[in-house]
């Protein structure tokens, strides 16, 4: 039921304590916060792993592209003498 509604929909449930129809059910956010609350937890720690991993990637491509340039300037040096 989390994932189908998503994270925004569920954080939102859970601060206005709103009931939830779900499966012909009225749900209310207070009785489902102990499996809510971990959920929203491991979603939020997927989101800061896949920013970090990109974070990363970019450093990495930084790195490599000054590498290349720097190989390229010592290159035309070597050649200019």
């Amino acid at each position: 039921m989390f994932e189908q509604y998503g994270v925004a929909v569920m954080q939102q449930i859970l601060a206005t304590n709103y009931y939830l129809e779900y499966k012909g059910k009225t749900v209310m956010a207070s009785d489902m916060s102990d499996s809510l609350l971990p959920w929203l937890t491991e979603q939020y720690d997927r989101a800061e792993r896949r920013e970090t991993w990109s974070i990363m990637m970019e450093v990495a491509i930084t790195v490599f592209v000054a590498a290349e340039l720097g190989l390229s300037i010592f290159s035309l040096a070597a050649k200019g003498r």
